[in-house]
């Protein structure tokens, strides 16, 4: 909050509206991840969406708690056992997703860009566009699983988009409001992936068992 606040203080109202609306714009774009992508790729696999939220209901809040994937592994692998599935799937697929499937921080990443090339004045082409989503793609997966790394990572797709990497000082102030949705939607994505993978190998066995 003290950062926030020093944020708020020292770069005028315009800033502040600016920070806002990329608050309200990653809120609701890891939303759009959890009530649309999220329940289609499900559906597609025969999975109850509702029933399947609602067993791990607790590793998505303590995501959003404590902003940190890895801190959350042990509750997510106990969710996941709730959520049916299996444990030899579960403990191989949460601690790989925990560290590469960051949904995201990808979308972070292509959110930062252009929030910064809003703010420096730059319009963006599809070419580009396409290039920052494959690039902020690439560096969600080298993202740690702790708070704070996303700035990190901000820092190589600014780099490589050619912004000013201090506008990522610029989020910093509200990097722990941000964080906490980011965080959630890669916790949710990991155990969408693992369930995924559970039911693919059901079906498998079933094939082969028939």
């Amino acid at each position: 909050m003290g950062i926030t606040a020093n944020t708020i203080g020292s770069q005028g109202m315009d800033t502040v509206i600016a920070l806002g609306k990329f608050i309200g714009t990653a809120y609701i774009g890891v939303i759009a991840l959890l009530v649309i992508v999220y329940p289609i790729i499900l559906k597609l696999f025969g999975v109850k969406v509702i029933q399947f939220y609602r067993d791990i209901k607790e590793a998505v809040f303590t995501s959003f708690a404590t902003s940190s994937s890895l801190s959350t592994l042990p509750i997510t692998i106990r969710s996941a056992e709730k959520a049916g599935i299996g444990e030899r799937v579960a403990k191989l697929t949460l601690p790989i997703g925990a560290t590469v499937n960051m949904n995201g921080t990808a979308l972070r990443f292509g959110m930062a860009v252009i929030f910064a090339a809003e703010i420096m004045g730059i319009s963006l082409s599809f070419n580009e566009l396409v290039s920052i989503v494959l690039i902020g793609t690439m560096a969600a997966v080298g993202t740690a699983g702790v708070p704070g790394a996303g700035l990190i990572g901000m820092s190589i797709v600014f780099t490589q988009a050619g912004l000013p990497i201090e506008i990522v000082a610029l989020t910093a102030g509200i990097n722990s409001l941000v964080d906490m949705i980011f965080t959630c939607g890669n916790v949710t994505g990991d155990l969408v992936a693992a369930k995924v993978v559970d039911q693919t190998e059901k079906w498998q066995s079933s094939k082969t068992s028939s």
